[in-house]
């Protein structure tokens, strides 16, 4: 037993040592856990095909009904079909849906087994969400739990720098005790000088993420829907690019959802081409309209048809060549307008396809 002078003296002694920020921060080190926390450490298992992997957080930035949730479910139920992940750890929290879409996606919850929460049902908010991820963290109890949130707008103002920090924290304190997080989020109404989609938001939200993508419809014809995932971010070994399509004539959601299929790089690439020809025609619809009737029953070179056209229309010379040769091609069905042959030396002859 210590006397009450002894003990007052190892308490000063001890507020001596606390007070010593070096002692502090080595209080704090991790030197001596590695083998503790290897064994806790998931193996790279993906989790949505080969788009985003367990223990990190991905963000899919995508258009307003471009099959984002749709494409989720597919690949998610994928993985637990596979035995990849197990159901009973994915924690789908469905922000963002109608009363009869919550209904939908509740009964395909229920029959492969993985859970569906939803604000305001069974006395659940937002604040309690994050409450509970923090809380997840804290008990060292988020390891192995995939949580999908549909959409980040509902928890976060991602037009909000601090607020976007602050969220993308949790986040990331979700993810280091091995967590995972797949978040939805849209574009921005405008696109880039390239013409593609682009996140909205402060860079916070991407930047603090492990694996970021942007879908982009690349053909919407008929009753058949392709949309592409191309990744801005990855840490880990994750696809660049992954294009999916489905069908939009099927009545129920489920006989959607069953349609999707993976689309092969050479299928991706012709729709991308037929994109991209149908795009540059439509924006310039006058002036191809022009080339048209110049080629037909003539015969021009391509120095002499761009000047005829740049005298007929005012265009530049640059434009109308871009026009010319991004609608040069064989195959009338890939968005191709014309094709040339060899002429007087070696010179090339339009025609229309």
């Amino acid at each position: 037993m210590y006397s009450t002078d002894e003990e007052r003296g190892l308490e000063a002694l001890e507020a001596v040592i606390n007070s010593d920020p070096l002692k502090q921060l080595r209080k704090y080190s991790l030197k001596g856990q590695s083998e503790q926390m290897e064994k806790k450490m998931l193996n790279d298992t993906y989790v949505l095909g080969k788009l985003a992997l367990q223990g990190q957080t991905t963000i899919l930035y995508a258009p307003p009904n471009s099959g984002k949730t749709l494409l989720t479910l597919h690949l998610l139920i994928e993985a637990i079909d596979s035995g990849d992940i197990e159901a009973s750890n994915v924690y789908y929290i469905n922000a963002d849906d109608s009363y009869k879409g919550l209904i939908t996606k509740t009964k395909i919850a229920e029959k492969h087994g993985f859970e569906m929460l939803s604000p305001h049902y069974n006395g659940l908010n937002i604040k309690d969400i994050t409450g509970l991820m923090f809380d997840l963290i804290e008990d060292d109890k988020a390891h192995g739990i995939i949580l999908i949130i549909d959409t980040l707008k509902k928890f976060v103002d991602l037009m909000d720098k601090k607020s976007s920090s602050d969220f993308a924290n949790l986040m990331r304190g979700f993810t280091s005790k091995q967590g995972t997080i797949i978040a939805h989020a849209h574009v921005n109404k405008h696109k880039d000088s390239h013409g593609k989609n682009i996140h909205s938001g402060t860079s916070d939200m991407k930047d603090d993420s492990d694996c970021v993508y942007v879908i982009t419809t690349i053909s919407d014809r008929g009753n058949q829907k392709v949309i592409e995932f191309e990744n801005i971010k990855n840490r880990g070994n994750v696809v660049q690019k992954a294009s999916y399509s489905y069908s939009k004539a099927n009545n129920s959601y489920d006989d959607v959802l069953s349609s999707v299929e993976e689309i092969g790089d050479r299928e991706r690439d012709v729709l991308e081409k037929e994109a991209r020809t149908k795009k540059l025609r439509d924006e310039n619809i006058d002036t191809v309209n022009e080339i048209t009737s110049l080629i037909k029953g003539n015969e021009y070179n391509q120095q002499d048809l761009i000047r005829k056209v740049v005298e007929q229309t005012g265009e530049s010379k640059k434009k109308v060549r871009t026009i010319i040769l991004g609608l040069t091609g064989l195959h009338k069905d890939q968005g191709s307008l014309w094709n040339h042959s060899s002429g007087e030396y070696n010179s090339n002859i339009y025609h229309l396809l």
